[in-house]
């Protein structure tokens, strides 16, 4: 079963291509590629200089690693020690030097980390910045004008990903998530669900809408669209967790059936959005939930939820439920 909003990395084709009934105009497109460059930009310069990041980020390792060794040694006294007799064997294997060490990386970490937020804030209370801002509202909301989405239209993450073809047939290419989130507008007319973003809108008969599947399976995925951090009370429910790579993971998911020219697709809905695809779709006509959905085969689908659980475990710094 196809990801109805998977791409495609070396074509840069979207599986939901055949779909789109409506394209943003050319000189609209080649002012949204003019601005996305002069975000990047902007993005880049709100950002300390990648040597300077990796620095940041080989530091934090080396911190975290140096003072977990020397408490796991303290918390294994075999000999019974005093703690003056554990110190004195310590000084003379060179704790002392990896103390220090570890000391320094981390006073460098959260120097660089300070620092990389007071440039942010910096370029972002700039004119300079505010006037990007106010631009990408004003060509995103002619955008939507232009594709017909009315204003009334809600905003809804759908979860996406990369994959490629090898001799082996399909895969994902590789990331540290098992889905990167997009934001795109959702609305429906009598006999269609429509899907846009600011360069198309996709066209659904709601006929085609199968059921919608409670997917009980954790997953991980990049990118948080919301104003409200995860761990705010209007998303607490969700028991939505962010480590401290920036990866999100979630206990369960949504799966919007489709039968589309006689071909299976799914529409893969964080558990977050769940109020607004009511809106949309009878979530009620779903089956009881699953404890396994089956995307594309059974090896891949156990290989994601390894992966999210190895992330997890690499980054027990979690921030929050």
């Amino acid at each position: 079963m196809k990801n109805l909003f998977s791409i495609n990395v070396k074509t840069q084709e979207k599986t939901y291509s055949p779909y789109v009934v409506r394209s943003v105009s050319a000189e609209t497109s080649s002012q949204q590629e003019a601005f996305d460059e002069q975000l990047t930009k902007s993005e880049k310069a709100s950002k300390l200089p990648l040597w300077l990041r990796i620095v940041q980020l080989l530091c934090g390792i080396v911190a975290v690693c140096i003072f977990c060794g020397l408490m796991r040694a303290f918390g294994e006294n075999e000999h019974d020690e005093s703690f003056s007799e554990m110190w004195a064997r310590f000084v003379g294997n060179g704790a002392i030097t990896m103390i220090i060490v570890g000391v320094i990386c981390l006073a460098v970490f959260i120097a660089l980390l300070v620092w990389g937020k007071l440039r942010s804030n910096k370029v972002q209370a700039s004119p300079e910045y505010q006037t990007v801002i106010a631009t990408a509202e004003k060509l995103q909301n002619s955008s939507y004008e232009e594709l017909g989405v009315p204003a009334d239209a809600d905003e809804l993450d759908v979860f996406s990903y990369a994959f490629k073809y090898n001799r082996k047939g399909k895969e994902r290419c590789g990331t540290v998530a098992n889905y990167i989130t997009i934001s795109v507008k959702i609305f429906k007319d009598e006999d269609s669900l429509y899907f846009a973003d600011t360069s198309e809108v996709i066209k659904i008969p709601l006929s085609a809408v199968k059921t919608v599947d409670s997917i009980n399976k954790r997953l991980s995925f990049m990118g948080w669209s919301k104003d409200q951090k995860p761990n705010s009370p209007e998303y607490k429910p969700y028991k939505i967790r962010v480590n401290n790579m920036g990866i999100l993971f979630v206990k369960w998911c949504l799966s919007v059936k489709l039968i589309l020219d006689g071909e299976e697709f799914e529409i893969i809905i964080p558990p977050y959005e769940s109020e607004i695809l009511k809106k949309y779709v009878d979530i009620e006509q779903s089956a009881a939930p699953v404890t396994e959905q089956t995307t594309e085969n059974d090896a891949e689908e156990a290989a994601e939820h390894e992966k999210a659980q190895e992330i997890e475990k690499i980054s027990d710094g979690e921030i929050a439920e």
